[in-house]
């Protein structure tokens, strides 16, 4: 999770010495997916908006939305709207519930963002354009048979034409169900932090084709990868995946076919090692812990020593 060091005391909508995630020159935007309205001002928690997509149209660069409730949008940012901080309004991401509290509805419990009762095929439920995004503590759920979660796009343009989602970061996200839950069109310096990828039937972490250049200089660090078709599904370049648990899974575990020089180390990588995982050329995987000691590539005490061999 973010460090002391990645938090300021904001005076406005927020109650003072309260400490809220962005910098000085943030903005911080409100949204209720249960009793906010789009004709809300949204800068006070008492006046949130009912959209994230009324907050992203209004959003600059650096602003963060601190949002609860139930949110089932498709919502693609602006090219260029860069350094946005997305924060789930609960102490762990789940669910959001709906219940009626007594003395009336103050709004819902949990952070939850999934896609719309009638979705639009192959559609992300949010596409972002510009570099320097991060999400945190929240569920997101896209709940169709097709859609990722959150697509980070790259066309590999310049100036205003630029579309390049990277440098993003995800602390203590869960994705829950969704065909794929980060894609990524060949964005570098990605962090993936203390995060919970389950069901995701493709991949938890993949990526897609166009643009161009790597998906180089990753940290993926501390997550935990349960019941996924391929965990991690992403070409890396010189890249880092480490502490992360790679549980049950049915294609893949960590497949960075066309990768390279990747350090992946401290892991705990489930079922068969060579069949189930497939590294970069040049990677080095000594150190994670496998209980397949059958294989060359595993030392007797379940450590491997060399990088698995399909």
């Amino acid at each position: 999770m973010p460090t002391y060091s990645d938090m300021v005391f904001h005076m406005g909508g927020v109650p003072a010495g309260a400490p809220i995630f962005g910098h000085v020159y943030s903005r911080h935007w409100f949204v209720d997916a249960k009793v906010g309205s789009d004709g809300n001002t949204g800068l006070k928690p008492s006046r949130p908006f009912a959209t994230m997509a009324k907050a992203i149209s209004l959003v600059d660069s650096g602003d963060v939305i601190h949002f609860r409730g139930k949110v089932r949008e498709h919502v693609t940012a602006d090219v260029g709207l860069s350094d946005v901080t997305i924060v789930g309004a609960s102490n762990k991401p789940r669910h959001a519930d709906d219940h009626t509290e007594e003395n009336g509805v103050r709004g819902s419990s949990g952070a939850t963002w999934m896609a719309p009762a009638s979705p639009t095929a192959l559609t992300p439920n949010l596409t972002v354009k510009g570099q320097g995004w991060r999400f945190i503590n929240f569920l997101m759920a896209s709940s169709t048979t097709d859609a990722p979660g959150i697509k980070l796009d790259r066309n590999q343009l310049s100036g205003d034409d630029e579309i390049d989602g990277g440098h993003a970061e995800f602390h203590g996200m869960r994705f829950d169900a969704c065909p794929i839950g980060i894609q990524v069109a060949t964005t570098g310096f990605i962090g993936v932090y203390n995060s919970y990828f389950r069901g995701c039937t493709t991949s938890g972490i993949g990526s897609t084709t166009g643009g161009g250049g790597s998906n180089g200089y990753w940290d993926i660090r501390g997550n935990r990868f349960m019941d996924n078709g391929t965990h991690i599904l992403v070409p890396l370049l010189q890249s880092t995946v480490w502490g992360n648990i790679s549980g049950k899974f049915t294609t893949k575990g960590f497949n960075l076919t066309n990768g390279s020089y990747n350090s992946v180390h401290g892991n705990y990588l489930s079922g068969d090692y060579d069949a189930g995982y497939v590294a970069g050329t040049s990677d080095d995987w000594a150190g994670n812990f496998s209980m397949d000691v059958t294989s060359a590539e595993v030392g007797a005490e379940g450590l491997t020593i060399l990088a698995p061999v399909a």
